[in-house]
């Protein structure tokens, strides 16, 4: 597939103003994310039946605008420059199979991560750090700063050269994972099957048709209009009593349009 060749500003340019340009459908759309924020400020944290009720309600909305994603990348494959109707029973659908898709990519570098601990032998040494921190403890009833005197020198390098070993590796596979989730996504969207986004292969074939300086130029792109726009959202929540409403019926609904948009039509530039 190969949509219209644009450069990456004028695609975010596209993209930023595609809500904008279908406000009406747009609104639909904002009135989910302000009856889930309305659920989040004021209902889940009653607690007990009301707050139960509410989470799940907030959490099918969720589903849904997880959906909504979906369908603005499939109407963008079919060159469709209209934001999408609801449409509750397939963007639900469409809802569960995208966030199975976002969690996996997200689970992923945790669990290599875990695994390097066994090679790494951060598991052990946390046990013997704890193992003399209680025998210090019940031994001598010490202070805190006896007990972490009494934790070996080498014991507590090997821990933090673990940590740190570990920590870069995590943080590396989260970035390569967040890269590739983008594509993921919409090859979903545009095959409707799920397993089509954990070809990596064929993900890395995409990209590649994009080309790699242009995509990472997009997601750096993406990522600086997203802090300013979550700035900005920041500053609207502190309004006292309606800031957190307006947040998210205003700039929440509007980043997932634009982000959903903006993936679309770079996955558009390969072939």
């Amino acid at each position: 597939m190969g949509g219209k060749k644009m450069d990456v500003l004028d695609l975010i340019k596209e993209a930023f103003y595609y809500p904008i340009n279908d406000y009406k459908n747009w609104l639909i759309i904002a009135i989910l994310f302000l009856l889930n924020t309305v659920l989040s400020s004021y209902v889940i944290s009653k607690g007990g039946a009301v707050g139960i009720i509410g989470s799940i309600i907030s959490l099918l909305i969720t589903i849904i605008i997880a959906g909504v994603t979906v369908a603005v990348m499939r109407n963008t494959f079919n060159n469709s420059n209209n934001v999408p109707m609801i449409d509750l029973q397939i963007n639900f659908v469409d809802g569960i199979k995208y966030s199975i898709i976002s969690i996996v990519y997200s689970v992923i570098p945790v669990i290599i991560a875990l695994i390097m601990g066994i090679f790494t032998g951060i598991y052990s040494t946390i046990d013997k750090i704890l193992t003399t921190v209680v025998q210090s403890s019940v031994a001598t009833n010490a202070t805190p700063d006896v007990i972490i005197q009494a934790i070996p020198q080498d014991l507590l390098v090997s821990f933090g050269m673990n940590i740190l070993i570990i920590m870069f590796v995590f943080i590396i596979l989260s970035i390569i994972a967040a890269i590739l989730l983008a594509i993921a996504e919409a090859r979903f969207a545009e095959t409707g099957n799920i397993l089509s986004a954990f070809d990596i292969k064929a993900i890395f074939d995409k990209i590649s048709s994009i080309g790699w300086g242009n995509y990472i130029v997009f997601l750096i792109s993406l990522a600086i209009v997203l802090i300013v726009l979550g700035i900005v959202s920041g500053i609207i929540a502190y309004i006292p009593y309606i800031g957190a409403l307006i947040s998210g019926f205003v700039i929440d609904s509007f980043l997932v349009l634009f982000i959903a948009r903006a993936i679309a039509l770079i996955y558009q530039q390969g072939y």
